[in-house]
C-alpha cells in the first residue's frame, strides 16, 4: 500500500512539473508573439520616421535650389552672367539664409564665380569633373541632368559642408549642350539645425544616414553622435541621382528589457499558479477516488452484515418456533393426558426440555445484541 501511494505521488509530481513546462513555454511563446507585433510596429514607426526624415532633407534642399534655378534660368537664356551681375544676385539670395555659405558657378566643371569670394579664395579653379573627392557626383549630375547633393566634406577653405550639384544646360538646336554647375555650398552644422536632426535624439531614437560610393564603400553622411548603431533597422530612401539608408533604432531596444524581465516573472508566475492548480485537482481526485473505494468497501462490509443479520434473524426465527412449536404441543397433549400420569410427567419433561432451549436461545440473542450496542457506541 504504501509503496503503490509513493509510486502515485511520483507520478502527480512528475505530471505537475510536465504541466508548469508546457504553461510556461506557452506563456513564452505568447508573449514572444505580442512582441513580435510590437516591434513590426515599432519598425513601421521607425520606417515613417526615417522617410519623413529624408523627405525633410529634399524639402529643405528644394528652397535652396530655388536660387539655383534663378542662376540656371538667366545662364540658359543668355549663354552666360557677369561677374557685377552673378554678385548682385548671389548677395541678395544669400539675404535671410545661413545655411548657404557660398554660391558658386563651373563653367565646364571649373569653378570661376564665387559669392562671397572672401574666405573661399581656395575654391576657385577647382575642376569638379576631375577632382578625386567630387568628380563621382559631378559626372552623375552631369550625365542626369538632375541635382545630386554631394558631401559632408571638409573644404580646402575649412569648415565642413554639403555641395548641391545643380547641372546647366544651354539649347543647341535639338539638343542641348553642357555648360557647367551651379553650385551650393551648405554649413553643415546649421543644415543639420534646419533638419531637426536633434528631434531624433530627443524621441530616443540612435540613428545613422550613409551611402555607398562607387566602389560600395560606406559613407557616413551624419549620424547621433553616440558611434555605430547595432541592430538597427535600415530603411533605403531615394534622393536625386543617389540612395541614402538611414539606420534607426530605438535607444532602449524594439522591446524595453524591464517589459522583457517582467514577461518572464509573469510567465513563471501564472505557470506556478496554474500547476500549484492541476497539483490540486490532482490529489483531490486521488482523495475521492480512495474515498469512494472506501465507500465501496463500506457499502460491501455493510451488505454483508445484512446479510449474515437477514441469515441470523431467519436461523433464530427458525430456532425459536422450534421449541415454542414442541411446547404448544406438549402442553396441548399434556391437557388431554392428565390422568395419565405417566405420560403427562413425559409430556411435562419435553416441555421443560424445550423451555430450557428457548430460554437459552433468547439469551444468546440478548448477548449478540448487547455486543452489537456497545461496538455502536
Amino acid at each position: 500500500m504504501k509503496i503503490q501511494k509513493k509510486i502515485r505521488n511520483k507520478k502527480i509530481i512528475m505530471e505537475t512539473g510536465i504541466f508548469f513546462l508546457i504553461i510556461l513555454f506557452l506563456s513564452i511563446f505568447c508573449f514572444g508573439f505580442f512582441n513580435k507585433s510590437q516591434e513590426k510596429e515599432g519598425k513601421l514607426n521607425a520606417t515613417y520616421t526615417a522617410e519623413a526624415s529624408i523627405r525633410n532633407v529634399e524639402m529643405q534642399l528644394s528652397q535652396y535650389l530655388e536660387n539655383s534655378d534663378l542662376l540656371k534660368s538667366i545662364i540658359s537664356s543668355e549663354g552666360s552672367i557677369t561677374d557685377d551681375h552673378f554678385m548682385s544676385l548671389a548677395k541678395l539670395m544669400k539675404q535671410n539664409k545661413d545655411v548657404i555659405e557660398a554660391y558658386e558657378l563651373a563653367p565646364g566643371g571649373i569653378v570661376e564665380q564665387v559669392y562671397p569670394i572672401e574666405g573661399n579664395e581656395e575654391a576657385m579653379g577647382m575642376d569638379m569633373l576631375n577632382l578625386t573627392e567630387r568628380k563621382t557626383e559631378a559626372l552623375r549630375a552631369k550625365k542626369s541632368g538632375e541635382y545630386t547633393i554631394a558631401g559632408p566634406y571638409e573644404l580646402k577653405q575649412g569648415g565642413i559642408s554639403m555641395l548641391i550639384f545643380d547641372p546647366i544646360y544651354l539649347k543647341d538646336g535639338n539638343n542641348k549642350k553642357f555648360w557647367g554647375f551651379s553650385l551650393l555650398v551648405l554649413n553643415w552644422d546649421r543644415f543639420l539645425k534646419k533638419l531637426q536632426i536633434e528631434k531624433l535624439k530627443t524621441e530616443n531614437y540612435q540613428f545613422e544616414v550613409w551611402k555607398k560610393d562607387v566602389n560600395g564603400k560606406k559613407i557616413v553622411i551624419m549620424n547621433d553622435g553616440y558611434g555605430d548603431v547595432k541592430n538597427a533597422l535600415t530603411v533605403p530612401c531615394s534622393v536625386p541621382n543617389d540612395t541614402w539608408y538611414f539606420d534607426i533604432y530605438p535607444r532602449g531596444g524594439w522591446i524595453l528589457p524591464e517589459l522583457k524581465i517582467l514577461e518572464y516573472i509573469v510567465s513563471v508566475i501564472l505557470a506556478i499558479f496554474l500547476a500549484v492548480g492541476f497539483w490540486q485537482i490532482e490529489m483531490r481526485k486521488i482523495r475521492e477516488e480512495i474515498y469512494s473505494k472506501a465507500l465501496k468497501k463500506s457499502a460491501k462490509k455493510a451488505n454483508a452484515a445484512n446479510e449474515a443479520k437477514t441469515r441470523f434473524l431467519f436461523n433464530m426465527s427458525h430456532d425459536i418456533r422450534t421449541p415454542m412449536n414442541a411446547i404448544i404441543g406438549y402442553s396441548e397433549l399434556l391437557e388431554k393426558n392428565l390422568d395419565n400420569k405417566d405420560i403427562a410427567l413425559s409430556y411435562l419433561k419435553k416441555i421443560r426440555a424445550s423451555n430450557t432451549l428457548l430460554l437459552s436461545l433468547i439469551n444468546y440473542i440478548l448477548e449478540m445484541a448487547r455486543i452489537k450496542a456497545e461496538k455502536w457506541f
